[in-house]
């Protein structure tokens, strides 16, 4: 009776809830003469009967399922589940709770759900799921189920991802398999090991695992898979380079097999393997076109431009993918400042992703070759192609113009961008031309609309502050700009320099040369190189500036900064 009196006080506010939510919009309605009888039990004292305690424990549910509290519609159906013995029910609030990530909640009403429907696997296989997640799981639960999966060597392998996906305890999820595999010494269970054992970066446990499994008759190619993610985990590349050629041995009818490879070699950045397996795709299946491609942009990469022209001219030929062979091969052309052929690829470019690319990489093509009106009227027509790309095309024309010391013409063509998109891209590109013709107020004009456009541009934001910082104006303001930008984007090393820069034209070396010195550390720039070598002659250091100043013009020995730096450095 206290149960039940306890079950009445906690449920009696869920129909209140309900009634009392329509008050404000509802005009009560006059009771009915007679009340249904199950209303009637309700209204009058003492326990419910446990139907009706079932029915206000499924109706609590949905009410709080309609709220979009999934765990209190879990608790409301176990509830009910425990009540009536019903095995959907059971069935449903293991997946209210598995969906609310109800841990406990949903181990209980899992365990409910299987103790009704003892036979049924999948109520097994989330009951293990639950126990796992909450750390109760034993081997022998983990053996229950692999005895009631119809395919015992696919469940074998599943376990390794139900546990890792599972599991919250690495070494708990790994010792309950490797009982499992003492107890069921089988070759799918060792391999699933070294799987699990793979994920949670247990390198010596997985290789050991993958020796079992093929001893035991696991397929040698797929161990040999796992044993190479092992070696580019321990950058091992001699035992990596050997697996490869294993697999590479293995995979002389397997295309597909031969590609995935590839991939994960290019994903992890392992560029020369990556192009001896392509190379070998290439051999074994000449003219496939994922192959010719990845392994042209390798070539490419490598500075091997014949290769690499190879390549991309037998992709052309294959007819698969010949807009992006068009392409690259414009590419290649231009590199080697052969314009025509440039021309002639790019023009060949004939629809898809790549197209606006190509046009505008023929309108620089022509600019090199002083043929500049002819590429502004190409550029007129793409605007007129691609109207949702304009302002990218106003940009080329604008950098064109600059390029070409036409930089009165360049601001005129950006204005008129501007005045069809307002681009804050233009917008950007029109204040650094400004400024290097020494408009600072348009300059400033320019950032400033960006910032009333974009307050959170740090880009913008840094750039105006920099601006003011160079030419030593209102230097407060200029920290209080860049310290913002810096608020937005920490970690670039790009703001961490302005903001020693300012730091350095308000007379505070010592704490300009720690930005200038964290700048320079991520991001070794010409321009950076400059301003530190500044603060260490200042502070003293000017044996440390030269050094600093004449290593940096190493790589970058065109910088004017950086000569202009040297030349007052170099003076007695």
């Amino acid at each position: 009776m206290h149960r039940m009196r306890t079950r009445n006080r906690f449920l009696l506010p869920v129909p209140l809830m309900m009634i009392t939510a329509g008050c404000a919009t509802m005009t009560p309605e006059p009771m009915p003469a007679e009340l249904p009888a199950d209303m009637v039990q309700l209204a009058e004292p003492g326990p419910l009967s446990p139907a009706s305690e079932a029915t206000a424990a499924i109706l609590a549910a949905e009410l709080s399922g309609r709220r979009g509290r999934a765990d209190l519609a879990a608790r409301y159906t176990l509830d009910a589940a425990r009540i009536t013995g019903d095995v959907q029910l059971a069935q449903r609030a293991t997946q209210l709770a598995f969906s609310a990530q109800e841990e406990v909640l949903a181990r209980e009403a899992s365990e409910l759900w299987l103790q009704l429907a003892p036979a049924d696997h999948e109520a097994l296989s989330l009951a293990l799921r639950a126990r796992v997640a909450d750390g109760m799981a034993t081997v022998d639960d983990l053996d229950r189920w692999l005895g009631g999966a119809e395919d015992t060597r696919l469940a074998e392998q599943q376990l390794a991802g139900m546990l890792g996906l599972a599991s919250p305890d690495a070494d708990q999820a790994l010792s309950l398999l490797g009982q499992l595999e003492e107890r069921r010494p089988t070759a799918s269970l060792a391999y699933a090991f070294g799987v699990l054992a793979l994920r949670y970066q247990e390198l010596d446990a997985t290789l050991l695992a993958l020796d079992r499994a093929e001893d035991r008759g696991w397929d040698a190619k797929a161990c040999d898979e796992l044993r190479l993610r092992v070696h580019m985990a321990r950058q091992d590349d001699e035992a990596a380079q050997a697996v490869a050629k294993r697999l590479r041995a293995a995979m002389r009818e397997d295309r597909q097999g031969a590609l995935t490879l590839g991939q994960y070699l290019l994903d992890s950045q392992a560029w020369e393997m990556a192009r001896d397996q392509f190379a070998f795709v290439a051999r074994m299946w000449p003219k496939d076109p994922a192959a010719r491609l990845a392994l042209g942009l390798l070539e490419a990469q490598q500075g091997n431009l014949d290769a690499a022209r190879e390549n991309f001219e037998v992709l052309w030929e294959t007819g698969v993918r010949k807009n992006e062979a068009a392409w690259q091969l414009g590419r290649l052309a231009g590199v080697q400042k052969d314009w025509p052929a440039a021309e002639r690829w790019f023009g060949r470019v004939a629809d898809g992703t790549r197209l606006l690319d190509a046009r505008l990489a023929t309108a620089q093509v022509m600019v090199e070759q002083g043929r500049i009106l002819e590429a502004r009227s190409l550029l007129a027509e793409q605007r007129i192609e691609h109207p949702g790309q304009s302002a990218r095309i106003w940009r080329a024309e604008a950098e064109i113009l600059q390029q070409n010391q036409q930089f009165d013409d360049a601001i005129r063509v950006l204005g008129q961008g501007i005045d069809e998109t307002q681009s804050i891209e233009l917008y950007y590109l029109r204040a650094l031309i400004r400024e290097n013709r020494g408009d600072l107020d348009g300059a400033r004009s320019d950032l400033n609309i960006i910032i009333g456009m974009d307050p959170e541009n740090a880009q913008a934001l840094n750039a105006l502050g920099y601006l003011l910082a160079d030419h030593g104006l209102e230097l407060n303001k200029a920290r209080s700009l860049i310290e913002r930008a810096l608020d937005l984007r920490p970690d670039d090393p790009a703001i961490r320099d302005s903001l020693g820069w300012v730091l350095y034209r308000l007379g505070q070396p010592e704490r300009a040369r720690v930005e200038l010195e964290a700048a320079y550390g991520e991001f070794p720039d010409a321009e950076i190189a400059a301003h530190l070598g500044e603060v260490l002659w200042v502070l003293g250091e000017k044996d440390a500036a030269r050094e600093l100043v004449r290593e940096a013009l190493t790589q970058a020995p065109t910088s004017l900064k950086l000569l202009k730096v040297w030349q007052r450095f170099s003076q007695p």
